[in-house]
């Protein structure tokens, strides 16, 4: 009997390690901080567009592409942004702007230099500058800058080119810095 009271107290012992819960162990956090999940973008409506060293100061308006008719809204009193496009800022994106080849409006641009600078304002008071850094000639219905995604933000400045205004002057330039 005493051998059956024994196995039993023992399978009782048993059982009772099987199920039993440890209590959870005591564990000190540091306080949590919230994570900053990036740095707040600057961005603004582009209102103004200068180029000290050519003399060009213009206001920039909203302007849009029509593929149907390809016409661009255009004027002889200020270069346009091309809305589709990205705002200046100073996370990624190509912010398109354009001008009539006219001499109160972009045609000195033509004598821009690698390093020549454009700054462009925003109607909430940051100012962008960019640095030229190349150019190119394409055809009149070259759009690819309006739908171009770039990694780092950058500025394309399109003017009509050629003795009839045959072709397209894309000129581009990278942000040097924002205030």
């Amino acid at each position: 009997m005493y051998i059956v009271i024994g196995v039993i107290s023992w399978s009782s012992l048993q059982i009772q390690q099987l199920f039993a819960v440890a209590p959870a162990p005591i564990i000190h956090h540091a306080p949590i901080k919230p994570k900053v999940l990036s740095q707040q973008i600057i961005s603004g409506e582009p209102v103004s567009f200068v180029i000290d060293r050519l003399h060009i100061n213009l206001p920039v308006k909203d302007g849009t592409y029509d593929p149907k008719t390809g016409e661009w809204t255009l004027s002889t009193d200020a270069v346009y942004f091309a809305t589709i496009t990205s705002q200046p800022n100073d996370n990624r994106g190509n912010t398109f702007i354009y001008g009539h080849n006219q001499d109160k409006v972009i045609a000195r641009m033509k004598d821009i230099q690698p390093g020549d600078t454009v700054v462009i304002t925003t109607s909430n008071g940051h100012v962008f500058t960019y640095a030229y850094t190349h150019d190119s000639i394409v055809a009149p219905d070259f759009t690819d800058a309006l739908k171009q995604d770039s990694d780092t933000p950058q500025l394309t400045v399109m003017t009509c080119e050629g003795v009839w205004s045959n072709a397209r002057r894309m000129m581009y330039f990278d942000l040097i810095g924002v205030v």
